[in-house]
């Protein structure tokens, strides 16, 4: 599958605190880059994401998949639990950093970063290991304790910041810089003969 937005949109997203842009930006994968683009468009988006929004959108997606029933038996995808831990642990990451809103995107990052308990951690790395041999269609008949414990606290406390967290403006013109960032890289990427390129 291939996604993507314009530059233009992309800013404005990011001027919106959508995390959904940030996690784009720190994907592993990357097929072709243009030199410092990536770090220019991160750096911007690490100076303007607010917390209670990326909060927000970290918390929904764990609600999402609660609200999703299981299997008649009881049972569910193990990829759909994964779909409820790594926002989890993105709430996590952000409880931890208080002056920040931008949780890592990899897992064993997000994971090291979090702070786990060294028997919580193994149990992750168990259902990862498990999950490398299931295929995408596979079941778990029952998930750990000691992560639906994770999920319930760190939703819970979740709920308690986001109901007292108010975002402080920003000290810097973000409309102005995003602006000049979208000039300097439309500039960049003017049409040359022979096609785009930089």
């Amino acid at each position: 599958d291939l996604s993507g937005w314009d530059l233009r949109k992309t800013l404005a997203l990011i001027l919106g605190s959508n995390a959904v842009a940030l996690e784009w930006l720190q994907s592993p994968v990357t097929y072709v880059e243009m030199p410092g683009f990536r770090a220019a468009l991160t750096g911007f988006a690490r100076a303007t994401l607010r917390r209670k929004p990326v909060q927000w959108h970290y918390r929904r997606l764990a609600e999402r998949q609660m609200e999703r029933p299981n299997n008649p038996d009881g049972s569910l995808r193990l990829k759909r639990y994964f779909y409820l831990i790594r926002p989890v642990l993105a709430l996590r990451w952000l409880r931890l950093n208080p002056g920040l809103a931008t949780p890592p995107m990899d897992m064993a990052t997000l994971m090291a970063e979090c702070d786990l308990p060294a028997p919580l951690q193994q149990t992750i790395l168990d259902l990862i290991e498990r999950k490398k041999t299931l295929s995408e269609q596979d079941d778990i008949r029952a998930t750990p304790a000691d992560t639906d414990a994770l999920i319930e606290a760190e939703l819970a406390y979740t709920a308690k910041e986001l109901q007292l967290a108010t975002d402080l403006p920003s000290q810097l013109d973000l409309n102005t810089a995003a602006d000049t960032l979208l000039a300097e890289w439309t500039r960049r990427c003017e049409p040359k003969p022979g096609g785009y390129r930089p």
